[in-house]
C-alpha cells in the first residue's frame, strides 16, 4: 500500500511563453505563461513580465529568464523606438511638449540616439540641447497599476506625458535651449528607472516628450526610452514551491549533465534546518513563441519572501537584509576580497546602505575568533563544503549571498553552480585540489579573498570543517545518497533528453569567451553525466583524504 506521507513523484514539467515582441536584457517584455505540470494539472496561465537574465548567458544562444508574474503587462514604448527629435539648435518655441504640438519638420530616427559612439541607430548634431516627441497606443487600462519610464540618456533630462512634466532631473525649471544642465542622470549605459502617475494615460492615442541637455556641448550625447504599464503582482504556488510572484528559468546551457545547480541545492537544504535555505527548482521543457528550448529548471529566485528566506524586517534599518557579491557596481566595495556589495533586500535607502554597509565592514574587519561573531560558524563551514565538494569555479568571489535576520549573524546561501563537478576549467577538470579559485585566479596570481584565508586560520573553523565532513559523509554526502539524487534527476529528465540534445547537441555546447572553449571535453549526454558521476566518487575520495589541509 503506498505510503500517503510519501512525497509525491516529481514529473517533468511543460513551460510555454507567448510574448509581444523580443524579450530584452531590460525592461521586462509582456509575454502569456502556461506552466503545466507532467500529469497535465495546469499550475499557472495568465500574464508575466520577461527579461533576460545573468551576466555570461546573455550571450548564450540557451538564454536565462528573470519573469514576474504579474495580471497585466504593457510595453507600449520599447526601447529602440522610432522618435521624432530636433537636433539644430533652434527654440521649438512653448508647445513643444504639448499633444497636439506638429512635428512633421523634426527629423526622424530609431534609438539608441546621440553622437560620439559607432553602435547608435541614429546620429544627431551637436546641439547643447536636443528634443524628442513620440506618439504611442495604450490599450487595456483597466488593471493598470503602476506605469515605469526608463531613461538612458547623458546630462540633464526632462520628460512629459500629455504635457504634464513627470521627469525633471539635473535640470532646472523652464530651460532654454541654451541652458546647460548642472548634473547628469547617467553614463547612457544603464536605466535610470521612475514611476509616474497612471491616471496620466488614457485607453489609445498618447504622448511623449522629452529635452536632454548637455552639461557642455562637447560632451557625447546618449539617449533612449521606455515605457511600461503593468498591473499588480500576482503570486502564485507554482509546482508546490510556495507562492511567490518572482521566479528564474534557467537555461544551463554549459550544464551538459542539466542537475548541478538542482543538486547543489537540494543538497545545502538537505544539511538541516531554516539556516540552510537554498531556492527550489523543478525541471521542465521550455517552448518559447512556438520554438522548442529543451530543458530548464523553473525555480525560486533567490529573495525574501515567507515561502523563500522568511526574514524579519527588524526594528531599525540594516537589522534584516540579503546581499549579493559580485563584479557588477554596488554600494559596498568588498576590503575582504573581490568585487562589491549589492542590496538583493530590503529596497535601497540610505540609512539601510549604510547600516548594512557598517555590518559588512566589521565583518570584513574582523579576524581571529572575532570572525564568528559577525558571521554563523556553521552557515560558513556547511557553504565552503558545498563549495568544495561541487569544486566550483565561480566560488567565494562571484554570486556570494549573505543574509541576515532581525540582527543575527550573517548567513551564506548557495547560488550558480552550473560550472562545477568537473566541467569546468579546461585546465583543471579532475577530481583532485581545492576549488582554483580559494587560492589563485585563472592565471595563477593571487586573489584577494582574504575572507575565505582569514576563515581557515582560526582553529574552531578548521577542526568544524573535518568534524562536519565526516557528520554529512554518513548522511547526505555519502556517494549512495548523492547516486540516488541523480537517479531521481534522471527518471525526470529521461523523457525529454532526445529532444534537449538534438536541439542543443552536446558537442556544439562551449564557453569561449575568449575565444578558447573552457569546458572540459564531453562529445555526448551519456559522455558528460558519466565524467559527473566519476567525478563525484573521485572527489569525495580526495576530499577524504584531504580535509583536515584545507
Amino acid at each position: 500500500m503506498p505510503d500517503p506521507d510519501a512525497p509525491a513523484q516529481e514529473r517533468l514539467c511543460q513551460v510555454d511563453v507567448q510574448c509581444w515582441g523580443s524579450i530584452l536584457d531590460e525592461p521586462k517584455a509582456p509575454c502569456e505563461l502556461t506552466v503545466t505540470d507532467g500529469d497535465g494539472t495546469l499550475a499557472y496561465q495568465g500574464s508575466a513580465g520577461f527579461e533576460l537574465r545573468g551576466r555570461s548567458s546573455l550571450y548564450f544562444p540557451k538564454k536565462q529568464y528573470s519573469l514576474e508574474l504579474r495580471d497585466h503587462t504593457e510595453l507600449p514604448v520599447w526601447p529602440g523606438a522610432t522618435w521624432q527629435y530636433l537636433d539644430d539648435g533652434t527654440d521649438p518655441g512653448a508647445s513643444w511638449s504639448s499633444p497636439g504640438f506638429d512635428d512633421g519638420r523634426w527629423g526622424s530616427g530609431a534609438a539608441p540616439m546621440g553622437s560620439g559612439a559607432d553602435w547608435l541607430q541614429t546620429v544627431l548634431q551637436p546641439t547643447l540641447t536636443t528634443y524628442f516627441r513620440k506618439n504611442f497606443t495604450v490599450g487595456d487600462l483597466s488593471q493598470v497599476t503602476r506605469v515605469e519610464i526608463g531613461v538612458k540618456s547623458t546630462g540633464g533630462v526632462a520628460v512629459y506625458v500629455g504635457g504634464v512634466e513627470v521627469i525633471r532631473q539635473d535640470l532646472v525649471p523652464e530651460a532654454a535651449p541654451d541652458t546647460p544642465a548642472f548634473g547628469t542622470i547617467g553614463d547612457g549605459s544603464t536605466w535610470s528607472q521612475f514611476e509616474i502617475d497612471p491616471s496620466l494615460l488614457v485607453a489609445g492615442d498618447n504622448q511623449l516628450a522629452v529635452e536632454v541637455h548637455r552639461q557642455v556641448l562637447e560632451e557625447d550625447l546618449r539617449f533612449d526610452l521606455y515605457l511600461e504599464a503593468t498591473g499588480e503582482d500576482h503570486d502564485a504556488d507554482l509546482l508546490g514551491m510556495g507562492a511567490d510572484d518572482e521566479w528564474i528559468l534557467n537555461g544551463q546551457y554549459v550544464d551538459r549533465a542539466l542537475f548541478r545547480n538542482r543538486l547543489a541545492y537540494d543538497l545545502f537544504q538537505s544539511f538541516g534546518g531554516p539556516e540552510h535555505y537554498a531556492t527550489e527548482t523543478r525541471f521542465c521543457e521550455m517552448t518559447l513563441d512556438g520554438e522548442y528550448l529543451g530543458v530548464y529548471t523553473l525555480g525560486e529566485k533567490l529573495e525574501r519572501g515567507e515561502d523563500r528566506l522568511p526574514l524579519g524586517k527588524g526594528e531599525q534599518p540594516g537589522e534584516s537584509f540579503l546581499v549579493k557579491l559580485d563584479d557588477d557596481e554596488g554600494f559596498h566595495d568588498n576590503t575582504a576580497g573581490y568585487g562589491t556589495w549589492q542590496l538583493v533586500w530590503p529596497d535601497e535607502d540610505p540609512e539601510v546602505l549604510a547600516a548594512v554597509s557598517t555590518i559588512l565592514a566589521g565583518w570584513e574587519a574582523a579576524s581571529g575568533d572575532d570572525i564568528f561573531a559577525w558571521v554563523d560558524l556553521d552557515s560558513a563551514v556547511d557553504w565552503v563544503l558545498l563549495q568544495e565538494f561541487m569544486k566550483n569555479n565561480d566560488a567565494y568571489f562571484l554570486s556570494v549571498y549573505l543574509w541576515r535576520d532581525s540582527g543575527g549573524k550573517l548567513h551564506f546561501a548557495p547560488w550558480d553552480f552550473d560550472l562545477t563537478l568537473g566541467g569546468y576549467p579546461i585546465r583543471d577538470c579532475g577530481a583532485e585540489g581545492w576549488n582554483p579559485r580559494t587560492w589563485y585566479g585563472t592565471s595563477g596570481d593571487p586573489v584577494e579573498i582574504d575572507y575565505i584565508q582569514k576563515m581557515d586560520a582560526v582553529p574552531a573553523f578548521r577542526d568544524r570543517l573535518v568534524t562536519r565532513w565526516n557528520e554529512l559523509r554518513q548522511g547526505e554526502l555519502s556517494e549512495a545518497s548523492i547516486l540516488a539524487r541523480i537517479e531521481g534527476y534522471d527518471a525526470v529528465l529521461a523523457p525529454a533528453i532526445p529532444d534537449q540534445v538534438a536541439r542543443w547537441p552536446v558537442d556544439e555546447i562551449s564557453f569561449a569567451p575568449a575565444g578558447e572553449d573552457w569546458l572540459c571535453p564531453s562529445a555526448t549526454y551519456d559522455e558528460e553525466h558519466e565524467h559527473v558521476l566519476s567525478f563525484i566518487s573521485e572527489r569525495l575520495a580526495w576530499m577524504d583524504a584531504h580535509i583536515g589541509e584545507f
